[in-house]
Formats: C-alpha cells, sequence, structure tokens
C-alpha cells in the first residue's frame, strides 16, 4: 500500500482516471505446482500476506471479512502475491487476504498462533519493498476467483454475505459501473498489475487507502467516493 496521504493519492489518481482498459493446515508452496491453485493478492503485490478462509458468520465471533483464531490459515504469500493451494482445497467460508503490520494486533495473534511460522513476519507492499505495511487491513474475494485485492473486495462488500448469482452479477456491474468500466468486463477479478493496467492498479491503491481510514465503517459507498473524486479532478 503507498504511504501517501488520500489527498496526494487521489491527485496522482486523476491523472489517469479510476477505471482501467474496458476491454485446515497452513501450506505455502510459493512457487506454483501442477495441479495448484494459484491465489495472487495485491494492491502492489503482498509479500508474507496471510491468505485465509473467513469462516461462515454462525462459526465466528469476530467481523466478517477479519482473520481471527477461528479461520483457517492457508498460509503466506511470496515476493510476487502468490501462494498455492492444493487443487482439492475447500473454501467453507469466503477466501481472504490479511495484512500483517511490525507489533501489530496480528502480528501478535499469529504469534501466539504458531511462533515458529510468524515470529518476526510482516507484509510489505511490493510496490514499495524496502518498507513494511503500515496499517494492517483485509480484503476478500467471491468464490472460484484466484484474485483478492481492493477490486475484489468492493465486489464481495456489494454482494453481502452469502449472495445469490443475481446478487454477484449486480455487485460485478455495479462495481464496473463505478470504475468506468463496461457492465461485462471482468478486470477487476485479473492480475491489473501483469496486465499492465496502470489505472486499475492505481485505483486498487486508492481503495486501499479509503478502507484503512475508514477503519470499520468502510462501505463500498466509501470506494466510490474516492475513485469520483479523482474523476472530478481530472
Amino acid at each position: 500500500m503507498k504511504k501517501v496521504s488520500l489527498l496526494a493519492a487521489s491527485v496522482a489518481l486523476a491523472l489517469v482516471g479510476c477505471g482501467g482498459s474496458d476491454g485446515s493446515s497452513d501450506t505455502n508452496t510459493g512457487t506454483p505446482s501442477a495441479g495448484g491453485i494459484v491465489i495472487t493478492g495485491f494492491d502492489g503485490y503482498f509479500k508474507n500476506a496471510v491468505v485465509f478462509d473467513d469462516m461462515p458468520v454462525a462459526t465466528r465471533t469476530s467481523t466478517v471479512g477479519k482473520l481471527d483464531s477461528n479461520d483457517i490459515i492457508f498460509g503466506l504469500t511470496d515476493g510476487n502475491g502468490k501462494i498455492t493451494l492444493p487443487e482439492n482445497t475447500d473454501i467453507k467460508g469466503t477466501l481472504s487476504l490479511q495484512t500483517i503490520t511490525p507489533n501489530g494486533d496480528v502480528q501478535t495473534m499469529l504469534i501466539a498462533r504458531d511462533p515458529n511460522k510468524f515470529a518476526g513476519i510482516y507484509t510489505i507492499d511490493m510496490d514499495h519493498p524496502t518498507q513494511a505495511m503500515a496499517h494492517e487491513v483485509s480484503f476478500r474475494t467471491l468464490q472460484g476467483e484466484k484474485i483478492i485485492s481492493p477490486l475484489t473486495d468492493l465486489v464481495a462488500a456489494k454482494a453481502g454475505v452469502n449472495p445469490t448469482p443475481a446478487e454477484i452479477e449486480k455487485a460485478k456491474e455495479e462495481v464496473n459501473s463505478a470504475l468506468g468500466l463496461s457492465a461485462e468486463n471482468t478486470d477487476i477479478f485479473s492480475d491489473v498489475i501483469a496486465a499492465g493496467d496502470h489505472a486499475l492498479h492505481k485505483t486498487a491503491q486508492i481503495l486501499t487507502e479509503s478502507k484503512v481510514e475508514a477503519g470499520d465503517n468502510y462501505t463500498p459507498t466509501t470506494g466510490y467516493r474516492y475513485c469520483r473524486k479523482s474523476d472530478r479532478n481530472s
């Protein structure tokens, strides 16, 4: 996540616009393996972010979308933001990603859970490879997707808990519209960094900043507001 103010980030985004081109054990193999499911997490590629199964509401006590002691941890992402899950991995809840900050609450919880695995571990946004992440933030994606980012999180938040197929399609269309994309566009669920989509990459950074600033009050409307603000300044 870019360590700049929301105002500075919004001004930067205005140069390119808010949209893009229309067109239960801990495991982490890091490198894609035959038959595995490769998951990628980014606003910039996240190194050492926790990929986990955000368990159904009935089985957990904390807010939906945040890592807690009831969630199943799959492992940590590598320097390309990737983790490979076994092909038969069963996602019971929502595939999610959590960043770790030095001495933060998440790091403390993880060390208590497995000190050998998590002591001294924190997330790095590879857009800024010499800096630890400054904030703990989590992102979700939809069932069956392999990308986790602020963009997928926006759709997941809009679709709601246990969404129907109709609710998912409606959420995708609304988010695409808010980001200036066509209704059928699928770029939000792609690796926009690898694709060289600088506009959506920047949008992902903006959405991370807006989620950090809003905290527990974050909603899709919050994300839309920052995008629309940058559009007005473009």
